[in-house]
């Protein structure tokens, strides 16, 4: 067991680590990962099997209250946009594979995002959709609005947010949701699609 309470890794400052693992000859695994960073905390635990050529594992980790306002002071991200918000990622994973392009057509899991209480900065979100598609129908309350509570909406720089959440399948080399909801505070707007992970959506 390792323990840590305070540190760094590549820069990103951390609280409260405490590593608890077993190494022997044909697996690895991990009874339990946790740490304290840009105002969240870490869970994780998993297990690797080395000894088999294939390399099977599976992992399951859970973010919780992650603020995104921290990310760009540490450059984690080349967002094309800036985000702020409270971020939950739960996610459990199962796979194998010596290579990512192995790996990737393995593995089976799934995942639950929530971003609380956020803004999107320097995106008007529903213009820019407006901009690219005639109508909206996964958008609530806004398509039917009058006119001069549209250009209100459209008018305003940020996306300020309530909730944005959605469960993930992960399977085939691909990331799929059915229930994407992202609740602003001026429409609701609801979507389902996929990420293929070699880098095409739909």
């Amino acid at each position: 067991a390792v323990s840590s309470s305070t540190g760094s890794w590549h820069g990103l400052p951390y609280e409260n680590l405490n590593l608890d693992a077993e190494w022997s000859a044909g697996a690895m695994k991990l009874r339990k990962l946790s740490f304290e960073s840009l105002g969240g905390n870490l869970v994780a635990n998993g297990n690797l099997a080395t000894a088999e050529k294939s390399l099977p594992f599976d992992l399951t980790a859970r973010i919780s209250n992650l603020e995104l306002k921290n990310f760009p002071k540490y450059n984690l991200f080349n967002l094309p946009y800036s985000v702020d918000g409270s971020l939950g990622v739960a996610v459990e994973l199962h796979g194998k594979g010596e290579s990512w392009t192995e790996m990737r057509q393995t593995l089976l899991g799934k995942a639950r995002l929530e971003l609380a209480r956020g803004t999107v900065r320097n995106l008007n979100l529903a213009g820019q959709i407006l901009s690219s598609v005639n109508g909206l129908p996964g958008v609530v309350n806004l398509a039917s609005a009058g006119t001069a509570e549209k250009d209100q909406v459209l008018a305003k720089k940020d996306t300020v947010f309530d909730r944005l959440e959605a469960a993930f399948t992960i399977e085939g080399g691909k990331l799929g949701t059915r229930n994407l909801t992202w609740v602003t505070e001026d429409y609701t707007l609801t979507g389902e699609g996929w990420l293929d992970f070699d880098r095409t959506t739909r």
